[in-house]
């Protein structure tokens, strides 16, 4: 029997796979919630990706270059980073993606100019703030940052594209959307959609049937969230995660398999119910 969780994939899907770093040691304190990483998951999944790894380090040029070089070598297409871009000491994602790629760093001029303009400015007002959020590693593409200051840093290595952007949420987002979005859409790779049931069933009920609609189904993924139900009394959240070459062919799919799921679970004397898509 194949290991429950297990994401199965079709012949025909040309998926791309990404890691998602969020670095600050406020998250690892308790301190902020890290709302980025799962923003980010969700974004990816829908458009064909999928994610391997989603890690959570502190401000420590060591501890995050030693996590880059331990991801390069596990070879994800893309490596998503978000926070440690900003003017401050504790920002050092810069340092430490040169230290894990072996690369020096300097200023980039028109990122400099961009600020100056921005703020109305000469060369002789310039802080060392702007200066630290316009020095980049050595072989990096700058994205211009649409809502805030420090931009999007993007450098290959090996197979990996990283992909380096400032931790404030409302920033993140703008140059996911502005920047990486289109980049991963223009790929070509695949689609995924994903819709809620939630079925009257205890969770060894519904895993014979998860596990029959993931081998009957290739490019299908079920997830059952029993953390997210507080009572037995409450319905079981279950994810259905389907992955397709196009649109209208993932639709197609989604909608069979969300027929065969409701009469698995009527089938037993359940009730389900599927959150509209």
């Amino acid at each position: 029997m194949r290991r429950k969780g297990r994401r199965k994939r079709s012949g025909n899907n040309k998926m791309f796979d990404a890691e998602i770093f969020s670095i600050g040691t406020e998250i690892l304190m308790g301190r902020i919630m890290d709302t980025n990483s799962p923003w980010l998951a969700s974004n990816i999944l829908s458009i064909g990706g999928e994610i391997r790894r989603i890690t959570i380090l502190p401000d420590t040029i060591e501890e995050v270059s030693s996590a880059i070089r331990e991801a390069i070598r596990r070879g994800p297409m893309f490596l998503i980073i978000t926070g440690g871009l900003g003017p401050t000491p504790d920002d050092i994602t810069v340092d430490a993606i040169c230290s894990a790629l072996k690369v020096g760093k300097f200023l980039h001029e028109p990122t400099l100019e961009t600020f100056m303009e921005r703020r109305g400015i000469g060369r002789d007002q310039v802080t060392q703030s702007m200066l630290k959020m316009a020095t980049v590693p050595e072989g990096a593409e700058v994205l211009v940052n649409p809502v805030g200051w420090a931009p999007c840093i993007k450098i290959k290595a090996g197979k990996t594209t990283i992909f380096s952007m400032p931790g404030p949420p409302r920033e993140m987002k703008a140059i996911f959307r502005e920047h990486i979005m289109p980049f991963l859409l223009s790929l070509n790779m695949g689609k995924r959609m994903v819709r809620r049931a939630f079925v009257h069933m205890s969770e060894s009920e519904i895993s014979p049937i998860m596990e029959e609609i993931m081998s009957s189904f290739p490019g299908t993924y079920l997830k059952a969230y029993v953390s997210l139900r507080r009572s037995h009394d409450e319905p079981l959240p279950v994810d259905i995660v389907i992955s397709g070459d196009d649109e209208e062919g993932t639709r197609r799919k989604m909608e069979e398999v969300i027929e065969k799921i409701e009469e698995m679970v009527r089938g037993k004397g359940k009730r389900i119910e599927v959150e509209h898509g």
